[in-house]
């Protein structure tokens, strides 16, 4: 999965979680009412520790190519 793919999947996810009333309660008075539930909490916790892995698999290819893209130019030059 590419980083852009990482990103969509993640703003998607916790969107998804905030529109659920029993993870994230949504207050019409003000934003700053507005919270995580203790489930939300958990449920954003084990999200993240799902996705972390990919994310910082993506971060390694990235690396190891952009590696490979300085000797490929180096060897060029």
């Amino acid at each position: 999965m590419n980083r852009n793919a990482i990103k969509d999947v993640l703003y998607g996810g916790l969107i998804e979680l905030a529109s659920n009333r029993k993870f994230y309660y949504t207050s019409s008075v003000n934003r700053q009412y507005c919270h995580w539930t203790d489930e939300g909490e958990a449920a954003v916790k084990e999200f993240l520790v799902l996705m972390t892995p990919m994310i910082m698999e993506t971060e390694d290819q990235t690396l190891d190519q952009r590696a490979r893209d300085l000797v490929m130019k180096e060897l060029k030059a």
